[in-house]
């Protein structure tokens, strides 16, 4: 069966396609190093409009391909590309999606041939991604809605089910680099919902993110460690202040006036001033001229 192909030293190819060679590696570390900045700053957008993609599993549809054959080859659940062209019961039509998957999809080439489903998984990571989110607040069905994957699918992954669907070990891997150190409540979630979700973790025993820093999550003999660090990753005003010092003085190197160096920080230029200030850091030099080249 043909897969979707993919160019080495993306996103996709380290997340999606398993690819750990250098080039993907890098890709993901520097994806990885601009959220974490963008986080700091307030100004992480992590989808894209849904709509070449859209066009584009359509134009593949209308050649004969089925919607069934491009989630085998894609490696992505059927009713996720579906809900890209319609609404599916009391879902929407989804209108955007993450960058990663966007290319994914406009990876895939029309092949005619039915192929062969993909075969199952062991579910030990998949589980223990579930339980941790678990273990930090997150209900189910909150979980669900963001993956795409039905409730009672992940209700029997999370207890018992002992293997599943690549689609469905992708979605949660994807759920869980999303919200494994993020606080539900603020992203909209009842705390009394949270408070349900952490104390159903505690009686199971199942452990939190930030038990299996320094474990292989997805060994089947792996065993979480202690709580490392913070439980929810607040950046501190510190961290932020640090941030824009270290991006500044990039900026900087490269030529840019305060005016694009705000623009691209997404602040204003006083706050620029501000976080050396306070962190008792001097402006670079050369901005201080206010006479450099954009």
């Amino acid at each position: 069966m043909k897969t979707a192909t993919f160019e080495h030293g993306t996103v996709t190819g380290y997340k999606y396609r398993g690819c750990k060679c250098l080039a993907c590696c890098d890709a993901y570390a520097t994806y990885q190093r601009t959220r974490y900045r963008k986080r700091a700053y307030g100004t992480w957008q992590p989808l894209v409009d849904a709509t070449p993609a859209r066009e584009h599993l359509e134009a593949l549809h209308a050649r004969g391909m089925s919607w069934e054959q491009m989630a085998r080859v894609s490696g992505v659940l059927v009713e996720e590309l579906r809900r890209l062209r319609m609404p599916l019961g009391s879902k929407p039509r989804t209108e955007r999606i993450r960058p990663e998957r966007a290319e994914l999809l406009l990876s895939i080439r029309f092949d005619p041939s039915p192929g062969t489903p993909k075969g199952l998984v062991p579910s030990v990571g998949t589980a223990r991604r579930l339980q941790a989110l678990r273990a930090i607040g997150w209900p189910l069905s909150i979980l669900a809605e963001r993956s795409g994957v039905a409730r009672h699918t992940l209700a029997m992954v999370t207890t018992r089910q002992r293997a599943v669907q690549d689609a469905t070990r992708v979605a949660v891997a994807e759920l869980y680099d999303d919200l494994s150190d993020q606080d539900p409540r603020r992203h909209g979630v009842p705390a009394e919902s949270v408070r349900r979700a952490v104390a159903w973790a505690a009686q199971q025993g199942w452990a939190a993110p930030n038990c299996w820093l320094s474990s292989n999550i997805d060994g089947p003999d792996a065993k979480p460690g202690l709580p490392e660090g913070r439980r929810y990753s607040t950046p501190s005003a510190g961290d932020r202040r640090q941030a824009i010092i270290e991006d500044t003085a990039e900026l900087a190197r490269h030529g840019c006036t305060r005016q694009v160096i705000a623009d691209r920080l997404g602040i204003q230029w006083e706050a620029v001033q501000r976080a050396h200030q306070r962190a008792g850091v001097p402006v670079p030099a050369i901005l201080n001229a206010g006479s450099v080249a954009a």
